[in-house]
């Protein structure tokens, strides 16, 4: 207990009578430091392509206490191969963001060459007529690059060419 105040009459000189004197006093609650608040780390997980960098699949996030461990493991991903597995794939959380990132590169997708067996016995041909459909051929369309306009440009240069050659045969000539 602390004393909150000392009161007026707490000294003084003996009385016939009685005095009173009173004295407060508050309870007094021990001080403890409060414990540091505790902090979260952050952990993100990536799934990406090597060299694209594109995303496979969504990522992760998580959060835990600081120094207390995570666990992440690698997907099967339809189409990819994992290349490696991240170093921080196992770790502690930290003050902070840790980013584990798993790359994946494409399958390779390998074709073998299954030997058909061969039929030995001739198939039996039906008897009647055979409708040939006729199959026309059409051009490819190609895409219009503008060069059309171009043959205008020739044939005015081509006259061009033709009239200088003219005027210039018939001053020769004159002289």
């Amino acid at each position: 207990y602390t004393l909150v105040s000392t009161p007026s009459n707490a000294t003084g000189k003996y009385v016939d009578g009685t005095v009173e004197v009173i004295y407060y006093y508050a309870k007094t609650i021990p001080w403890t430091p409060l414990e540091p608040a505790e902090r979260l780390g952050n952990l993100v997980v990536k799934y990406l392509e090597q060299r694209t960098n594109k995303e496979l699949a969504l990522q992760i996030g998580d959060k835990g206490l600081v120094g207390t461990e995570y666990f992440t493991t690698a997907k099967d991903i339809d189409g990819y191969e994992l290349v490696a597995v991240p170093s921080n794939e196992k770790g502690k959380y930290i003050d902070g963001t840790v980013e584990v990132i798993y790359f994946y590169s494409p399958k390779k997708v390998t074709i073998s060459q299954s030997t058909a067996p061969q039929n030995t016995v001739p198939q039996k041909v039906s008897q009647g007529t055979v409708q040939q459909d006729k199959i026309e051929e059409e051009a490819p369309l190609l895409p219009k690059t503008g060069e059309e306009g171009y043959i205008l440009y020739y044939v005015l240069g081509a006259l061009f060419l033709i009239a200088g050659l003219r005027l210039t045969s018939r001053k020769s000539k004159k002289i």
